[in-house]
């Protein structure tokens, strides 16, 4: 008798795409909606977990979502880093720095102030550094061995940061803030006033005249020389005169005194192309953060401020370079997982950006 064959179908599973969270349920969709939800509409995760109840039946504990917000940390940092290292290497910068209240858990009762210092690198990069202080300890260990120039508000840690590196480092400051100073002394000397805000407005309307025209920064150099030149020469004359004419303490004398000072970094933009006449690119970096506070209201451990910090920089420059969010983050999210360290680079949104256009 022949023996009897019994055919045998065998099943293989294939193996499952790297995940962005390791055995998490959390998808490349969801989980970019769920950042897009709270760093860029700002809406706290307490309300987000209402949202996915009521809206589609969800149940998903705010832990659960907490939890996955640190962990796509994880995986965005080495983004982060690279975009750091690339930032370290320009030699022009904006910073500033904006106040962000935080809970620190061995101080119960109250709210401590942290601040996010905002670093970028004009159409190239925007990064957000978290810290508990506002000493020039942080941009100092952030900027690492940094040798440039950085273009600042009258803040005077910026100044101390120069001190402490001893060299290297210069600093450019801001006509914007240089108005501001003036603008609110004018009740004080009013047609001297007028007169100096009329000269700064003459010189805003050339660099109008360079961002319309797309100047580079060496056509920006030769209009700075041949016209600005002579009208901050003129401000500078003007404000020490007015100076001797003004009491200590008046809000002019004041006014004065904050450019006279300053005079050295106002003037740093006429011999560079590079150089904006002010930081307020920076401060329109700043602008969605500060926003958002009106809904989150604070940071609720210090350890959630690095978090923030990576998200905001990493959205803050898609913005610069006009990417959907979204559909960054759900692509980083479906590929990161499974890329080699030597194609992190390719993850920025300024290289994500060129590789799309």
């Amino acid at each position: 008798m022949r023996p009897r064959y019994v055919r045998r179908e065998q099943f293989a599973i294939a193996p499952l795409p790297a995940q962005p969270i390791d055995k998490g349920m959390v998808g490349a969709g969801l989980l970019a909606w769920l950042l897009i939800n709270k760093f860029v509409d700002h809406v706290p995760l307490h309300r987000t977990a209402a949202i996915l109840r009521r809206q589609h039946g969800v149940e998903i504990p705010r832990n659960t979502l907490s939890g996955w917000v640190e962990q796509a940390t994880g995986l965005l940092h080495p983004i982060y880093r690279v975009m750091q290292a690339k930032l370290r290497t320009r030699t022009y910068l904006q910073v500033d720095e904006t106040p962000v209240r935080y809970l620190d858990p061995e101080v119960r009762g109250k709210s401590e102030l942290g601040y996010l210092w905002v670093y970028l690198d004009p159409g190239r990069e925007v990064l957000f550094q978290w810290s508990t202080g506002r000493a020039h300890d942080a941009p100092k260990e952030f900027l690492g061995e940094y040798r440039g120039i950085l273009q600042v508000d009258g803040y005077g840690a910026y100044e101390a940061l120069v001190r402490a590196r001893g060299g290297g480092v210069s600093l450019a400051h801001c006509w914007a803030h240089a108005r501001r100073e003036i603008r609110e002394a004018l009740a004080g000397a009013p047609r001297a006033g007028a007169w100096l805000l009329g000269q700064i407005q003459a010189m805003y309307e050339i660099e109008r005249g360079l961002r319309e025209a797309k100047a580079g920064p060496a056509l920006r150099e030769a209009v700075r020389s041949s016209q600005t030149r002579m009208i901050v020469e003129r401000l500078f004359k003007a404000m020490i005169r007015l100076r001797a004419r003004e009491l200590p303490g008046q809000a002019m004398a004041k006014a004065l005194d904050y450019c006279l000072a300053r005079r050295e970094g106002l003037s740093r933009f006429l011999g560079d192309g590079r150089i904006e006449a002010d930081s307020n690119l920076v401060e329109n970096a700043i602008r969605p953060c500060a926003l958002g506070r009106r809904n989150w209201l604070f940071i609720g451990h210090p350890e959630a401020g690095d978090r923030a910090a990576v998200f905001y920089s990493l959205m803050a420059s898609c913005r610069l370079h006009g990417i959907n969010p979204f559909e960054y983050l759900k692509d980083v999210f479906t590929r990161l997982p499974a890329a080699k360290i030597t194609e992190i680079e390719e993850f920025t949104p300024a290289e994500w950006a060129r590789r799309r256009a």
